[in-house]
Formats: C-alpha cells, sequence, structure tokens
C-alpha cells in the first residue's frame, strides 16, 4: 500500500488589475524590443501565463495584492486596456 502522494496543483484567478500593487513604471522600459514584442503577442493571442501576486492587505469589504512575477505581462495588459489580469496567489 502506497502513501498519500502530494500534488501542488495551480489554480488562476483573474483578479482586477487594478487591485494589484508593487510595481512602478519606472522598472519598465516601455520602448524595448521585450516589451514590444510581449505586446504583440499578447494582443494577438491573449495571456498565456499567468502573474503571480500574494494578498497585500485584506479587509472585510476589499482585498489588494502585491505584484511577485511578471511586471511586463501587467504593464502590457494595462496598455492594452484589460480590465482583469489571470494569477496565481502565492
Amino acid at each position: 500500500m502506497g502513501g498519500v502522494r502530494e500534488r501542488n496543483v495551480e489554480l488562476n484567478i483573474w483578479i482586477n488589475i487594478n487591485k494589484i500593487h508593487g510595481w512602478k513604471e519606472s522598472m519598465i522600459d516601455f520602448n524595448g524590443k521585450r516589451f514590444i514584442e510581449l505586446k504583440d503577442n499578447i494582443k494577438k493571442n491573449g495571456q498565456k501565463e499567468p502573474i503571480i501576486v500574494r494578498v497585500e492587505t485584506k479587509t472585510p469589504n476589499d482585498i489588494f495584492f502585491e505584484g511577485i512575477n511578471g511586471k511586463h505581462r501587467y504593464f502590457v495588459m494595462k496598455q492594452l486596456g484589460y480590465k482583469t489580469i489571470a494569477c496565481v496567489i502565492e
């Protein structure tokens, strides 16, 4: 008889993009090749990989998140006018 095996399951959730903080625009080269290529890709194909966030503040009426990984995707999605973004909560 085998033991119980644990599995890590990632659950992508869609979060209001305005509820995510922690990155400053000064961190991004909006005219850089990487940013422009990512923007073109997301424009054509949508978001393929979620960003990673953690709960920053939580009140009885609201919750905000700190961005951990995915700042380029975050700013691309903001520029393209997305209201929500796929996230994994750490």
